[in-house]
């Protein structure tokens, strides 16, 4: 399979709020897992499938990140859907040097 990342990703491991918005207002709320991390994005493990498209804000630790569901499919744990941050900030980057220094490239 030929990577199409732009950035290397890597394993996070941490759970998390997922929050949906919509006209700037949070709809609906589900549990989180982050699997992994890159500048730009997060893969999360989730019990609900999510709309792809759909604007959300991830809590996580002591960070929020609002980014765009890029993709959402099933697979043997719920759903794994991708997102794409809105942009680089520093709570990414924390969670990245965390995760980089915690584990191997996902």
């Amino acid at each position: 399979m030929i990577e199409r990342r732009a950035h290397p990703r890597y394993r996070a491991g941490e759970y998390s709020i997922l929050r949906k918005l919509e006209s700037g207002r949070e709809i609906s709320e589900q549990v989180a897992y982050i699997t992994n991390v890159s500048a730009y994005g997060l893969g999360v493990q989730l019990d609900h499938p999510i709309s792809v498209g759909s604007t959300v804000t991830v809590y996580a630790s002591e960070s929020a990140f609002v980014g765009s569901v890029i993709y959402c499919r099933r697979d043997t744990d719920g759903y794994a859907a991708g997102l794409a941050l809105r942009c680089d900030t520093d709570q990414a980057n924390q969670l990245l040097a965390r995760a980089k220094s915690a584990s191997g490239k996902a």
